[in-house]
């Protein structure tokens, strides 16, 4: 697992506009879910040969609780990176400096935007999930 740090004084952070200091918020914010949910999936499946039967049926039930939980996290965070940022002016202020790594990671989007997902069996949650009550057009709107 690679751990990022991102430097950034206050002053810097003054000087970056709005969209961007949003977009910045939102996406270290993702990246901290990702890193928990992952970790919860490692240690939920760590020694789980070692269980009885009726122990490996709870283990293994939570571990797919955390990857169904990381699945929809990873497709939250895609349509958000999508719609505030690919979609966005910031994208052409800010394609020129890619790496050819990611821009070639998002030439390739376009297979991703055929995903379907089925629906969940349980209603969402208004406002469930931080990352989609964030929005460039007003904070704490979806």
């Amino acid at each position: 697992m690679n751990f990022f740090r991102v430097k950034i004084t206050k002053d810097d952070l003054a000087k970056l506009s709005e969209d961007e200091q949003l977009l910045l918020f939102q996406l270290t914010h993702f990246l901290n879910e990702l890193n928990i949910l992952q970790k919860c999936v490692i240690m939920s499946a760590n020694g789980i040969n070692t269980f009885n039967e009726i122990e490996k049926h709870g283990q293994v039930s939570l571990t797919l609780f955390f990857i169904r939980l990381l699945a929809g996290k990873l497709y939250e965070g895609w349509k958000r990176l999508d719609k505030d940022f690919i979609q966005s002016k910031l994208y052409k202020t800010y394609e020129r400096e890619l790496s050819s790594t990611g821009q070639e990671s998002l030439d390739k989007r376009g297979s991703c935007k055929s995903i379907k997902w089925a629906p969940s069996p349980t209603p969402p949650v208004k406002g469930g999930a931080y990352l989609s009550t964030l929005s460039p057009g007003g904070r704490g709107q979806g």
